[in-house]
């Protein structure tokens, strides 16, 4: 069960960091935004966006997005992303709390009972740049 609350991006620019590009790719439609939101931490991942380090919304062009998070200092971290399509600013879901609009985090990783654990969703961003693709899941 995913539910994104309180999208507030807390972010912290470090001069001489590295970027990190978030391409996602695979929506149903244009139609909505997407909300990407980046953990630092395996704490409130992927569903308390405001213990996120910085969240991204950004508009769909032929059923694709990309966001680029700036000057990130190294270390791990994992994305969390969704496909809000009715524009609403949060993760519907349906009386059991399972997703009714797409969601993914990076390496696709995927829950076992429940959202993906941060583990299985962290990359690691060295010196360098570091571009990652998000497949949204096809209902």
């Amino acid at each position: 069960m995913w539910v994104i609350a309180g999208f507030v991006s807390a972010s912290v620019v470090l001069a001489g960091g590295a970027d990190l590009t978030v391409l996602i790719q695979g929506a149903q439609s244009d139609a909505g935004t997407v909300a990407v939101t980046l953990f630092d931490r395996a704490e409130g991942f992927p569903m308390d966006a405001s213990k996120a380090q910085r969240v991204q919304w950004a508009k769909l062009t032929e059923r694709q997005a990309k966001v680029l998070f700036a000057e990130l200092a190294p270390g791990t971290y994992a994305v969390a992303v969704f496909h809000d399509q009715n524009g609403n600013r949060k993760l519907d879901t349906n009386f059991l709390g399972i997703p009714s609009e797409p969601a993914a985090a990076s390496r696709q990783a995927k829950g076992k009972m429940g959202p993906p654990k941060f583990a299985d969703a962290a990359i690691t961003l060295g010196q360098g740049p570091l571009s990652i693709v998000i497949n949204l899941p096809i209902d």
